[in-house]
């Protein structure tokens, strides 16, 4: 694949190198560096970490072939046996707060074999880095905590953690106590901007340097543009066989599949709502209302 190969995004044409670090495909590379993990943990959780090893990246996790499974970004663990789950979010999920709690239980039945003691889970973080905020109070780290009710200052501490970033998030929290790496990165996030000069944080100059090797790749670069292809041809093959579905059987659930299945693809794509009620629009003729109907009841 020559270099300077241009992949389909968000219905516009984006050469690899400016790919953000949003992008799912940059940021399981990114990641993958052991350095900058141990510092963005560091810094978001404000403790000291001698060695972090990648359990894997883009990992499933099911216990059950009837079970459904979940596939987080980066999958991690320290030298104490903490586990750590950080996921890039370009859009907000229905049911947030359900969905951490799935997290949290196949995380936990994963690890705990049969027989083991519940002593044995380990302690957990689940990290979801937001691009829009999750909870519209304007911070730009969200952490749960759960108390006993009526008993103040009481945590009920069963070592689950859930963490939500929000590069959306101009200023600091009111206390202003997040760490100045943390800050960076989301701006980073937020403006897509790598340049090594900006930034001040050994976090950022480590992001910033390993984004220049990435963007210099040209075996990521081809091996992006056949992950891409392959996304493509799985929308087109969902979007064919709704219609044949639709033809073949004259049934209304055959053509609503195939929407659902357009849906769904045009989402793994990481295109806006709006984009995707306008692809659904062409594909299926449908008035305006009905495809943004659709992608709303379809859209996870």
């Amino acid at each position: 694949m020559e270099k300077g190969m241009e992949t389909r995004t968000r219905n516009a044409v984006i050469p690899f190198r400016k790919l953000p670090i949003s992008d799912d495909f940059i940021f399981g590379r990114l990641m993958r560096n052991l350095d900058i993990c141990r510092l963005f943990l560091e810094a978001l959780l404000k403790t000291k970490i001698k060695r972090i090893e990648i359990i894997s990246n883009q990992y499933d996790i099911s216990d059950s072939y009837f079970s459904h499974g979940i596939r987080v970004d980066v999958y991690l663990a320290d030298e104490a046996g903490t586990v750590y789950c950080v996921e890039m979010q370009t859009t907000l999920p229905k049911n947030l707060y359900r969905r951490v709690r799935y997290y949290q239980s196949a995380i936990d039945r994963y690890h705990l074999h049969k027989g083991e003691n519940y002593s044995q889970l380990p302690e957990t973080f689940i990290i979801f880095i937001c691009t829009q905020d999750p909870f519209g109070y304007g911070l730009p780290v969200y952490k749960r905590k759960t108390v006993l009710e009526n008993c103040e200052g009481t945590v009920y501490d069963d070592g689950s953690h859930a963490y939500f970033l929000n590069s959306a998030a101009i200023g600091r929290s009111p206390k202003g106590d997040e760490d100045p790496a943390i800050m960076e990165f989301l701006r980073c996030i937020r403006e897509n901007d790598t340049d090594k000069t900006h930034y001040n944080t050994p976090l950022m100059l480590k992001i910033c340097d390993t984004m220049e090797e990435i963007r210099d790749d040209p075996a990521l670069e081809a091996s992006y543009m056949q992950w891409q292809v392959k996304l493509m041809d799985r929308e087109m093959a969902g979007r064919e066989e709704g219609l044949k579905k639709g033809r073949e059987e004259g049934r209304e659930e055959g053509r609503e599949e195939g929407i659902r299945a357009m849906v769904r693809t045009l989402q793994g794509l990481s295109l806006s709502r709006d984009s995707a009620a306008q692809s659904l629009e062409n594909a299926f003729t449908l008035p305006p209302e009905t495809a943004r109907e659709k992608v709303d009841r379809y859209w996870q």
